[in-house]
């Protein structure tokens, strides 16, 4: 018993043994026929790879390898391979080719007689059934491709890929349209746009390049371009090495992006600051912005400076005002300050208006207008210090006064005059004969004039 269990485990032994070195040979045919089929795909094959798949037919038969398994090696090899491929051109005819590769190999089967008819017709299915799988992934393909050539499009955002191994390149269509090659070959620019840099900034983009290839991470860099017809552009041009299943480093995969119009845009917004800045510094009136701030019945009770003119401290007198409030500045300032800008916060009516600030000792003539979006509540104020005029004009309308008091003093003294000598007269012609009495009275008419007739 104990011989027959020892002949037993040893038979156990050798099964497996056998079974792990069919697995090994099994794996390396595969491999082998895996490159086989490789090398006769590529478009320079010739007698030599048609040799070789003969051969791989002949190693099969001589191996016991059915024609299904052959089969079946096939097509998992054919999948790897269209997996792989780059091209569309290259996926569509990968089918046919394989299946002449297939013939090839299957040759020494028919010779032997061993159901060839019964495996070309599965194959032949096979073959359909592939190529259908085929043309729906090559239009699934295609359609990712339009979208992402019109997302590219709307983003101004191109994309190339250079192949370090094979100098193979890759250029989307709006890459293409960036640099004016809109329906051209980019073949004659294997190193991306570095053509079509000017002056220094070349110089810029190959130091970039270098660093890339080196396995660094440089940061994007702006680089200024031209195109055939002689336009200029400004792009942004990032990227990043992308290593192989080896850890080499074997590809450069980069975007550039069309940055003209947002440069252009910059440089009229930095002209438009300066020309605003300009203009707020040198305007004489004071100007202002503040936010108005409300309690919870949305009754204005403060509001607090966000930014001042130079003017504004020559104008007011307050110093240090930006982030302060007015409370805290002057804390009896009128309400109808706080009752008109509130007002304008919440309607966004503007509104020309004089007051007086008392405690700051001054006039202003004002406009306010609100700005920004009404739920920041702010208000902008543009004014001028009136102080003197209010005082000239106080100073006017006070001499005003005085002057008529004086004629009215003037007028009161003449008129005593008069009647002074009136009383004179009619003393003395008292004295005189009754002749006189004419003279008298026409002292009285006439002092009956000055009087306005009474």
């Amino acid at each position: 018993m104990e011989r027959i269990a020892r002949e037993a485990c040893g038979n156990m032994m050798a099964t497996s043994d056998r079974a792990a070195s069919t697995r090994t040979e099994r794996t390396t045919f595969e491999a082998r026929y895996r490159s086989a089929l490789e090398s006769y795909l590529e478009p320079t094959a010739d007698e030599i790879q048609l040799i070789a798949a003969l051969e791989i037919g002949r190693t099969a038969l001589a191996e016991e390898v059915g024609l299904l398994d052959l089969l079946a090696i096939h097509h998992v090899s054919l999948e790897s391979l269209i997996r792989v491929a780059r091209r569309n051109a290259d996926v569509q005819r990968l089918p046919a080719r394989a299946s002449e590769f297939f013939t090839q190999v299957a040759a020494p089967f028919e010779m032997a007689q061993r159901g060839w008819r019964d495996i070309a017709g599965q194959l032949r299915v096979a073959n359909e059934s592939l190529e259908q799988r085929v043309a729906e992934r090559t239009a699934a393909d295609r359609e990712a491709v339009e979208r992402l050539d019109r997302a590219q499009e709307i983003a101004k955002i191109g994309s190339w890929e250079l192949d370090l191994e094979r100098g193979a390149q890759i250029w989307s269509r709006e890459m293409c349209r960036i640099c004016g090659l809109a329906g051209r070959s980019p073949e004659f620019y294997p190193s991306g746009i570095a053509p079509f840099i000017l002056g220094e900034d070349r110089e810029i983009f190959t130091w970039w390049l270098a660093e890339l290839q080196a396995g660094g991470e440089p940061m994007p860099i702006e680089v200024r371009t031209w195109r055939p017809n002689g336009e200029h552009r400004v792009v942004n041009v990032d990227g990043k090495m992308i290593g192989s299943a080896d850890g080499t480093r074997s590809k450069i995969s980069c975007t550039v992006q069309d940055i003209t119009e947002r440069k252009r845009a910059e440089a009229e917004f930095r002209e438009s600051e300066q020309n605003y800045r300009t203009l707020f510094e040198s305007i004489d009136e004071g100007f202002c912005a503040i936010e108005v701030l409300f309690d919870q019945n949305e009754k204005p009770v403060d509001y607090r400076f966000l930014q001042i003119s130079p003017s504004f401290e020559r104008r007011t007198g307050i110093k240090n005002t930006v982030d302060r409030r007015m409370r805290e500045i002057a804390p009896q300032h009128e309400e109808h300050w706080f009752e008109i800008y509130g007002r304008i916060a919440l309607t966004g009516e503007p509104m020309p208006f004089e007051n007086e600030a008392k405690q700051l000792g001054r006039w202003y003539d004002v406009y306010a207008f609100r700005v920004e979006d009404p739920k920041r509540r702010r208000v902008g104020i543009l004014f001028n210090d009136i102080t003197e005029r209010k005082r000239a004009e106080a100073e006017a309308r006070d001499s005003e006064r005085r002057y008529r008091e004086v004629q009215a003093e003037l007028a009161h003294a003449s008129r005593v005059a008069t009647m002074g000598q009136l009383s004179a007269s009619i003393a003395h012609e008292i004295k005189q004969p009754p002749g006189a009495y004419q003279e008298v009275s026409s002292a009285k008419r006439g002092f009956g004039d000055q009087r306005g007739g009474v």
